[in-house]
């Protein structure tokens, strides 16, 4: 049994050691705004990498229920869109904790902020629908075609309308090696899923 959940025990880990090491470490002194504040990016930043590569993941259940229609594929598409929208909830609130330090109030309309908070709205309506209707299998089938286009469009509001105007989020020198760094990571998460399949 321990040997075929393995992964969920890494993971518990892992989460375990990020969470405390975000808390003890000592944390570089970039300016006098951010001071221990910076420990939020243990947390923050996180939940919105979780938080897309679980909607990914319920993209991938959603496609393969329209391939072959086994219920279970949607039964997964539907657990990992809702654990997704945990992941983007507590993204939102770290991000507004983190926001009232930095600029005095939660909620400042920042277009990052905007498009999460539409990105979660459109996963929102993806289990409205699921839960307006009875028949199973027009359920499944209309929340697969819904979660389809649900993630296409995330990038919109979460990577390209914020990039075309100016946001309060940084951007500047240095955070290229940053990003890569994010993106990398990311792209080990996906590797390590398909290798799973």
């Amino acid at each position: 049994m321990l040997r075929a959940k393995w992964w969920k025990l890494l993971s518990f880990v892992l989460l375990l050691y990020t969470c405390t090491y975000g808390f003890l470490v000592e944390v570089p002194k970039l300016d006098d705004r951010m001071q221990e504040s910076i420990r939020n990016f243990f947390f923050h930043v996180p939940m919105w990498f979780g938080m897309m590569i679980l909607f990914f993941v319920s993209l991938w259940y959603a496609i393969k229920y329209l391939r072959n229609g086994n219920i279970i594929n949607d039964i997964y598409a539907s657990a990992y869109a809702s654990i997704g929208l945990l992941f983007g909830v507590l993204g939102i609130i770290t991000g507004a904790v983190w926001a009232n330090y930095q600029w005095g109030s939660p909620w400042v309309g920042d277009p990052k902020q905007n498009g999460a908070a539409i990105a979660l709205l459109i996963y929102f309506a993806y289990f409205v629908l699921r839960g307006s209707l009875i028949d199973q299998e027009k359920k499944a089938r209309l929340s697969a075609v819904y979660n389809v286009f649900a993630f296409f469009m995330l990038f919109p509001t979460l990577w390209i309308l914020p990039r075309l105007s100016e946001s309060l989020h940084p951007g500047g020198q240095g955070s290229e090696a940053i990003q890569a760094l994010m993106e990398k990571t990311c792209q080990l998460a996906c590797v390590q899923f398909f290798i799973q399949q």
